[in-house]
């Protein structure tokens, strides 16, 4: 909402390729979710950020969300969260809900 998240992922991102770990990051703002299953399909673990919106994450990582547990892709890959909690940590709390239920291990 107001690029916190956004900055946070960058530096997360720029972590783990310190590491010499190959990271990619989505904004699925922008990106197709066929573009998101794909590297998920392909990546060993991953981390998804939202900022809370009305006590919940922000709708398009909840479709992603929907999209990827459909497809199975999450089923016991390892995974972190974060994100902005501005006024309550609603967000972050929901997507490792959310998360979870996809069978994704959350760290």
């Amino acid at each position: 909402m107001y690029c916190s998240t956004k900055r946070a992922a960058i530096a997360i991102g720029e972590g783990v390729r310190s590491k010499g770990v190959k990271c990619e990051i989505l904004d699925l703002k922008a990106v197709d979710l066929t573009k998101v299953a794909l590297h998920m399909y392909d990546s060993k673990a991953f981390a998804f950020g939202s900022p809370t919106l009305n006590a919940t994450m922000m709708p398009t990582v909840e479709g992603a969300i929907g999209y990827l547990r459909g497809l199975r892709l999450l089923d016991k890959k390892k995974g972190a969260v974060f994100g902005a909690y501005g006024w309550a940590p609603m967000g972050v709390n929901h997507l490792s809900v959310g998360l979870a239920q996809c069978g994704a291990i959350i760290e």
